[in-house]
């Protein structure tokens, strides 16, 4: 970040474009596996050294050799500059530099650097590539003076293009050298395997610089042992690169198992966010670009260097108010009664967030970042405005929470009316090199390697949209060449913004009405399911794991693996379930919405008992008509939870009000009896013994006696916290003939117990010790 702009700066992006080009045939082949990082620290080439264990490292970036003048009394040495944890530039000695390759299997290092290959002529130890080959490293490449970018960027497509076709390291070098030699043209073009395009027009818009180049031939210079000795035996069998990659999850926020590309914006923002100087963050740009990309890798990073993430993920049809309910639930038990107290004090929406914000940032030391994602589905297309009015207030408060170390992180297609400029970033189209290192992740690489030649054309008509390259990819794949330029032809003459859509409609037509019904069907899952789920809803399908296989190998279901659980669990995105819906002209169907309900429910009961996975189960059974269901799951499973979780005020306000308007009056009944309780938790004893009152009408009326019982034993529970010890004792002693009647054995344990609490605050110990004993 500390370099000149304009003569500091080198065309890195640009430089591994060619790389990743020249190697793309030999990657798709399995013959090569080529790793880019996302930074140039010592501590990164470090890690790769020791974990993808390469062949070949190529380092390019500045290089400089230092030779002392007389008086100072020091020996000549090499540098080589990289950047620190802050992204400034941190100049590494020759030594140094060595001493990272100590121990590792590299065989070739290449030193894309100004005079990497200088050397003093009275010591001719000293210097990057000398110093490198004393390391028994059995090549090493350097550039005997300073050299330029755009022969730099030739040499480097050139030698890796040789490399990739198996040759030896002296005969690459030979190859990148006359690469170097010649003007580019498309004669030349052919000869060097680089397509004319970017770097043409570089030479026309700097023809001084590109004619200095070419005398620049002889600078690449091979240090080697054994110069005939091959880089490795190549005698193997091939590794293709994987058909599937399984998504992750980040708080339901879903990103790709692996992250290429974007070094700019990575570079531009990663330091700023983890440091605390950029707080307000607005990533936009068509969909996709790779916003929640990006936007999850900056998060994941902020997570790695010590800072609290809660992230979200709006969904078209979802309400704020949800993640809102989220939030509270990671306050620990103090903030949870504090913000209880909030709520019973304060009605209006922007106070109580700005304490339960307030309450988190305390909680995480002020190191917090929220990052909600997908926000255009909350957006009015005319206005762009938000129209969830919980989502507007939390957005202006956070702001405004800005100085005390909130961090906030936010994607969308769209601006966002009144966001300050300076802390929006719109993001421009990937390059072509992050472009192809994307379609190296594809599961449809077979169809893409055979259209090598034509990517830079797709790359064009797509504008860098990796969503639609996805989609082309599996359209393509069965096409003729000319159905394929009729395609390409109509892409380029779409909008940008429609032809993601237009490329999964051609997609979808590929496939039949049964392939598409079990797509159409994966709606009702909210979040990733195993393939048990999958073939819950794939009801009466024939061969359902075929459809499953089919599908995911076109990107069309997303598959994910779930770190907890050691589950492969499968996902269609929103936007494929709506295309997919269009095509079929139906509304989707309530019976298979059941069948997922069910699903969720077993998947909670007999596996994943955990308060997220309970509210999953209640959504799902709302999502598909089953509200009163849906009501006594929240009263079994939720409604205890939160209540010893102390979020009495928000049992009161958001669960217990929709589950009282049951028509079933055994639910009602318990119902009203839980919203007493809450009440009781409250001091509030007026208002607790009024719905006590109710609960035990009804639940006297309809017979249910556990109901009654655990009524009675609550109405006690108001009279003990007001001295009436006699009244109270009544009410247990109804409450245990109940009990013992029904032959609920934990309820009479617990009420005995209740009982000899009241003989205990009586003085009278001999019958408290009684109560107990029996309790």
């Amino acid at each position: 970040e500390d370099l000149n702009a304009e003569r500091g700066r080198l065309e890195v992006e640009e430089e591994q474009e060619h790389v990743v080009e020249a190697l793309f045939n030999a990657v798709t082949q399995g013959q090569v596996r080529l790793e880019t990082p996302d930074d140039g620290r010592l501590s990164t080439l470090e890690t790769q050294l020791k974990t993808f264990n390469p062949h070949l490292v190529f380092l390019s970036g500045h290089g400089r050799f230092h030779q002392p003048l007389a008086h100072e009394n020091k020996q000549p040495y090499g540098t080589f500059l990289l950047e620190n944890e802050q992204g400034f530039s941190e100049e590494i000695t020759d030594q140094a530099l060595a001493k990272v390759f100590v121990g590792s299997a590299v065989q070739c290092v290449v030193l894309s650097a100004c005079e990497s290959g200088k050397a003093a002529s009275d010591a001719l130890n000293n210097g990057l590539a000398r110093r490198l080959i004393e390391q028994q490293i059995t090549h090493v490449v350097g550039m005997r003076e300073s050299i330029l970018d755009r022969a730099g960027i030739l040499f480097a497509h050139a030698f890796c293009e040789a490399i990739g076709d198996k040759e030896r390291v002296d005969v690459a070098i030979q190859r990148a050298r006359k690469a170097i030699q010649r003007p580019l043209s498309d004669e030349t073009a052919d000869a060097t395997g680089i397509e004319t395009g970017d770097t043409t027009w570089r030479d026309q818009r700097n023809p001084v610089s590109a004619e200095l180049s070419l005398g620049q031939w002889s600078l690449p210079t091979l240090f080697s042992r054994e110069a005939s000795s091959p880089l490795i035996d190549w005698q193997f069998s091939p590794q293709a690169l994987s058909g599937e990659f399984t998504r992750s999850h980040l708080d339901g926020v879903s990103l790709p198992a692996k992250f290429r590309g974007r070094r700019k914006e990575l570079r531009h923002f990663s330091a700023g966010l983890i440091q605390g100087k950029i707080k307000q963050l607005l990533i936009t740009g068509p969909g996709g670009q790779g916003k929640t990309a990006l936007a999850g890798k900056l998060a994941l990073e902020m997570r790695q260097a010590g800072i609290e993430v809660i992230a979200w993920n709006a969904k078209e049809g979802e309400h704020f108010s949800q993640f809102i309910f989220d939030l509270q639930l990671k306050l620990n038990p103090e903030n949870t009664k504090n913000f209880d107290r909030v709520q019973a004090e304060f009605t209006d929406t922007k106070t109580q967030i700005k304490y339960l914000l307030q309450f988190l940032l305390h909680q995480y030391q002020n190191r917090l970042l929220i990052f909600l994602d997908n926000l255009e589905s909350l957006q009015t297309i005319q206005s762009l405005a938000l129209n969830d009015k919980d989502a507007q207030c939390f957005i202006d408060v956070a702001k405004e929470l800005e100085p005390t170390g909130l961090s906030l992180l936010l994607t969308s297609r769209w601006e966002i009316p009144d966001w300050p400029k300076a802390h929006h970033w719109q993001l421009e189209p990937m390059s072509y090199g992050d472009f192809l290192q994307l379609c190296l992740l594809q599961d449809h690489l077979n169809s893409l390697a055979d259209r090598r030649h034509r990517l830079r054309r797709v790359y064009q008509v797509l504008n860098g949209n990796g969503r639609g390259l996805e989609f082309f990819a599996a359209a393509v794949k069965k096409m003729k060449t000319s159905e394929e330029d009729q395609f390409l032809n109509a892409l380029a003459d779409a909008e940008a913004e429609v032809q993601t859509d237009m490329a999964l409609e051609k997609l979808l037509s590929q496939y039949s009405e049964t392939e598409l019904q079990l797509l159409s069907r994966m709606q009702w899952f909210e979040e990733p399911v195993p393939i048990e789920g999958v073939l819950q809803i794939a009801d009466k399908l024939p061969r359902p794991q075929e459809i499953v296989a089919a599908l995911t190998a076109r990107s069309l279901l997303e598959v994910s693996h779930h770190p907890h659980w050691f589950a492969k669990e499968y996902h269609a995105a929103d936007l494929v379930t709506r295309a997919v819906n269009k095509k079929l002209d139906s509304s989707p169907n309530l019976m298979h919405g059941k069948l997922a309900a069910e699903y969720q429910g077993y998947l909670y009961h007999n596996e994943r008992k955990t308060l997220h996975h309970a509210q999953l189960v209640f959504r799902a059974l709302q999502q598909a008509h089953q509200q009163e269901e849906a009501r006594l799951f929240a009263l079994d499973n939720i409604v205890g939870p939160l209540s010893r979780g102390g979020h009495y005020q928000l049992l009161l306000k958001d669960w217990l009000p929709e589950i009282r308007e049951t028509r079933d009056q055994k639910t009602l009944g318990r119902a009203l009896n839980q919203t007493g309780l809450q009440y009781l938790h409250l001091g509030e004893y007026n208002e607790a013994l009024n719905y006590f009152e109710q609960s035990l009408t009804i639940t006297q009326e309809i017979g249910d006696r556990s109901t009654e019982g655990a009524t009675l034993s609550n109405m006690s529970a108001i009279f003990q916290a007001r001295g009436d010890y006699d009244k109270a004792l009544g009410y247990l002693e109804q409450s245990l003939t109940i009990t013992q009647e029904i032959g609920d054995r934990l309820t009479e344990g617990a009420t005995l117990n209740n009982m000899s609490t009241i003989a205990h605050a009586r003085g009278d110990y001999d019958k408290a010790l009684r109560y107990l004993e029996q309790s």
